[in-house]
Formats: C-alpha cells, structure tokens, sequence
C-alpha cells in the first residue's frame, strides 16, 4: 500500500510540474529566436551599409559577420526576410500557432519603431496568451488575416 501511495503521489508531482516544464522549454526557444533575429536585423543594418540596398534573403545576411548558421541553428524556427514588407521573421517550426518579426529600418508602419521593435504574432483562434508567457505586453492589433500582434517592451 506504501508503494502504490509513493507511486500515486509521484504520478500527481509528474502531471503537475510537466506543463509548466514545457512551457519553460518553449520560453527558452523563443529566447534563442529573440537572439537570432536581432542579430539578423543588424546584419540587415550592415547589408544596407555596404551594399547600398536591402537584402532579400536570410542567405544574404549570413555572408555578413553572422555568427549564426542560419541553416541549421535552430530545430525550431525558419528564418525569413518577407517579401511585400522589409521585415525579418522567425516562423515556428511544428505548426504556426505563433511567430516573431524583427522590424526593420525600412518599415514605415507608425505602429512600429522602425530598427527597434520586435513582434509576437500569435494566432487569434488560438489566443492563449503565448505572447505575453514570452514577454510581450502590448497588444497592438487583431488582423484579417488571423493573427493578433503583440509587442515586446
């Protein structure tokens, strides 16, 4: 009878401490990407110096004094600069509940500090507060095309 009380009382400690384990797993790769794309964002500074024009792609900003290999730093974002806006993405892998976007110099959105703020873009359907467990605390907008966006301090 000890033993299944033993037993019992480690399977509650077990379901109880998991949750809050992988949430502090998540937190530590969303930190990693927070670190990537600011070191990509000021690559993206330093291409436009050098080169006089904006890079298009994350490979152009990997030739720079990076020192992230792009291809495989992460098991769990791709990087990307985005086509139609001068930004830099760090897209969850495993699914798109959420993602992060370095704001670049040459965005014009006055929402955004251009150069300085970074974004959590989290799913509207799947609004769990997975922005602000990572530390942003503003929310900026829900958008049509289903994403609501929130700010990092």
């Amino acid at each position: 009878i000890e033993l299944i009380v033993v037993v019992l009382i480690i399977g509650i400690l077990a379901a109880v401490a998991l949750p809050q384990y992988q949430k502090a797993v998540e937190r530590a790769r969303t930190a990693e990407a927070l670190i990537n794309l600011k070191a990509l964002r000021e690559a993206w500074e330093r291409y436009k110096l050098i080169y006089g024009t904006t890079a298009t792609t994350i490979e152009q900003l990997a030739d720079l004094d990076v020192k992230i290999d792009i291809a495989n730093s992460s098991n769990y974002f791709d990087y990307v600069i985005s086509g139609g806006y001068p930004l830099i993405h760090a897209n969850r892998k495993g699914g798109n509940r959420y993602h992060l976007v370095a704001v670049t110099a040459d965005h014009k959105d006055p929402r955004y500090r251009a150069g300085i703020d970074i974004i959590c873009a989290e799913k509207t359907t799947d609004n769990k507060g997975t922005c602000i467990s990572f530390g942003a605390t503003i929310k900026l907008a829900e958008f049509s095309y289903g994403y609501t966006h929130y700010l990092f301090p």
